[in-house]
């Protein structure tokens, strides 16, 4: 009877680890709904965003998925690159990580008027700097 139990409890907790596997929690990010992403004044950089990074740093056009808590900005699933930063007013001062959240470079942008772009500069070890460029995507 005892061994049933076990049996039973082994497989349960193997379904549970498989049901678990490949969730967005495991990465530490979720997925956004299209809802989620759609333009909230009160959170002006949450969204989709093509970003180009200046010719200088060789990164070509990526794509960030952004979601503003606050005063606060964390890239979620589905960005290329992992971005955290703080809002003050329309600007953004950030940092990529890498997967281990290890400074690559830091950006600090602002938002324009209309909410759909930003712009500002991208740091890489206090050397090379780059204009970062962005368009909202809808």
């Amino acid at each position: 009877m005892k061994s049933k139990s076990v049996i039973c409890l082994m497989a349960f907790i193997f379904v549970f680890i498989i049901a678990c596997a490949g969730t967005s929690e495991q990465s530490g990010k979720r997925q956004l709904s299209d809802e989620d992403l759609s333009l909230n004044p009160n959170e002006p950089w949450t969204g989709k965003w093509l970003v180009n990074v200046s010719e200088y740093q060789d990164l070509g056009d990526f794509v960030l998925i952004l979601k503003q808590y606050g005063n606060e900005i964390k890239s979620m699933d589905g960005s290329d690159e992992n971005l955290k930063g703080k809002v003050v007013g329309n600007q953004l001062k950030g940092s990529f990580v890498d997967s281990n959240h290890n400074l690559l470079h830091r950006i600090d942008v602002k938002m324009s008027e209309d909410l759909a772009t930003f712009e500002g500069k991208d740091v890489v070890q206090s050397v090379d700097t780059s204009i970062i460029r962005s368009v909202r995507q809808e």
